[in-house]
This record gives C-alpha cells, sequence and structure tokens, in this order.
C-alpha cells in the first residue's frame, strides 16, 4: 500500500460487503440519511414517507399502505410521494439478486 488508495472500495463493492454483515447496510443508511439531513432516520421517513400515507403502524394496515404505494408507482392521493425511478430501481433485480434492503 502506497497511498491508501487500494483501501477505496466503490459504493457497490463497500454494499456487497455491508450485506454480508447483518444490518449492516440498514445501519450506513441510517447514519447517511442522519448526517444528510440532520434527522433521524425515523424522523425522515416518518416525515417524508409514512405521514403522508396515513402510515402510523409498521403491521398490517401499514404495511398495505407501503405496498399500495409501490404498486401505483409512488402516487399517494395524487401525490408522488416516491419517484418512479425510485420504484423501478429498487424493485429491479440486481447483480447481487437481493435489492435494496427487500
Amino acid at each position: 500500500m502506497k497511498n491508501g488508495d487500494d483501501l477505496l472500495l466503490s459504493i457497490g463493492e463497500f454494499w456487497n460487503i455491508c450485506e454480508v454483515s447483518t444490518n449492516a447496510g440498514t445501519h450506513l443508511l441510517s447514519t447517511i440519511i442522519t448526517r444528510s439531513t440532520g434527522k433521524s432516520a425515523r424522523e425522515f421517513a416518518n416525515e417524508r414517507l409514512f405521514n403522508p400515507i396515513g402510515m402510523k403502524q409498521i403491521p398490517s394496515y401499514g404495511m398495505k399502505s407501503f405496498g399500495f404505494l409501490y404498486l401505483n408507482r409512488g402516487i399517494w392521493n395524487n401525490n408522488q410521494i416516491i419517484s418512479e425511478t425510485w420504484i423501478d430501481e429498487t424493485t429491479a433485480m440486481n447483480s447481487n439478486k437481493y435489492g435494496y434492503l427487500w
């Protein structure tokens, strides 16, 4: 190692390593959200995703609402909550056969 460049990983390589560790990818994502928004991942998700679709609870009804949001290409009550590009990206099969935490 001359200058540490061999320690640099692409995002994809890093993500694949994180998937090997239980929940490491989720913890990394939470940290990124918190540092970039100044809000906890929970606060951010509540504000931008769960509250707009009336999702107050995770079990049954809440998950049905989330599934319905995806089936409607990210639209809830005529509001685009999640971009169609994100819907496509997160539901497409990728090289690791796992997707984006699905």
